[in-house]
């Protein structure tokens, strides 16, 4: 989850926000952003909208290789 944490820290948002939108502990988000666990898909449109991500960004961030 690299990109996600770059896009986090370039838009500026605290991770804590973002967890408290989820509804999980900072540790639950932290697991997720790290890899050892996944994101479901309604907290990953979450995601999406809390950090305006772009069709493009949305793809690389949440498919793929994991």
């Amino acid at each position: 989850m690299n990109k996600l944490n770059e896009i986090i820290k370039i838009r500026g948002v605290k991770k804590e926000y973002l967890a408290n939108k989820l509804g999980i502990s900072r540790v639950s988000f932290s697991y997720k952003l790290n890899g050892k666990s996944r994101f479901t898909v309604d907290e990953a449109l979450i995601l999406a909208a809390l950090l305006e991500l772009t069709y493009e960004e949305f793809k690389d961030v949440f498919s793929g290789d994991r």
